[in-house]
């Protein structure tokens, strides 16, 4: 009889952890799915997530809605940022999502002269350090600075969504920006190009400039920039591309 009641109390123990753990599951899985869209960008719309707040810029700039007059979507936003770049000579970018119901656009780094003008040629996307014919110190040292030539560099991020936000205080590393565009999407997936692009959305341009002075042993990430985000658009002829839809 003892046997039998342990066995039987054994049994009821079992089925109520078993409802208990079941309870748990369900109760996890409703709260997840009745989060907000905007909370689970990369389940939603399967691309790399770019976080916001992001890493603080040198500068960042709301775009005048005017650029986006007759972008009815948030693909045709991104069809109107990405011609610019491409009559600007820059590579493809890629997308990722974003909370708010948004993307973000990277741009690869490029080398900048100091007004903020890009280098033209193949110097522009010149930022690894090639060896020398003769063995010289300055390679040397390139190699204790990720082989980064010299110069003035800049990465743009375009963020497009209904959040407001602001910064973490985190500082980006070349090697960080760098890597933005190889790891983002090609494209923007149908889920996200057909939400409509309405008053809620901002367009903002963040721009991560970097400095690496002759002689240096690290790269500086400039904070403040040197030059105001919307000086380092119209230096790179994107604003002029934008201007001239309205």
């Amino acid at each position: 009889m003892r046997r039998l009641r342990e066995s039987t109390s054994w049994r009821v123990l079992t089925r109520i952890l078993g409802a208990a753990i079941a309870l748990l599951v369900l109760l996890f899985v409703a709260t997840f799915f009745t989060l907000r869209p905007s909370h689970h960008p990369a389940l939603l719309y399967g691309i790399p997530v770019f976080d916001l707040p992001p890493p603080q810029p040198s500068d960042h700039v709301d775009l005048p809605r005017s650029f986006f007059a007759d972008a009815g979507t948030l693909g045709a936003v991104a069809t109107v940022l990405a011609g610019a770049l491409s009559a600007e000579q820059y590579r493809q970018p890629t997308y990722y999502a974003v909370p708010g119901n948004g993307f973000a656009m990277a741009t690869n780094i490029e080398r900048i002269h100091a007004d903020g003008a890009s280098f033209s040629g193949t110097k522009r996307w010149d930022v690894v350090m090639k060896p020398p014919p003769v063995w010289k110190l300055e390679y040397l040292r390139s190699l204790f600075t990720k082989d980064l030539p010299p110069g003035h560099f800049r990465v743009f991020i375009f963020v497009v969504t209904t959040m407001i936000f602001d910064s973490t205080s985190d500082k980006v590393t070349r090697d960080q920006a760098s890597a933005w565009r190889p790891r983002g999407a090609n494209r923007l997936p149908a889920a996200l190009a057909n939400l409509p692009f309405d008053d809620r959305y901002a367009v903002t341009a963040l721009v991560y400039e970097f400095e690496y002075p002759p002689g240096a042993d690290k790269v500086i990430v400039k904070r403040p920039g040197a030059l105001k985000a919307e000086a380092h658009l119209k230096a790179a002829r994107l604003w002029a591309d934008w201007s001239s839809r309205q």
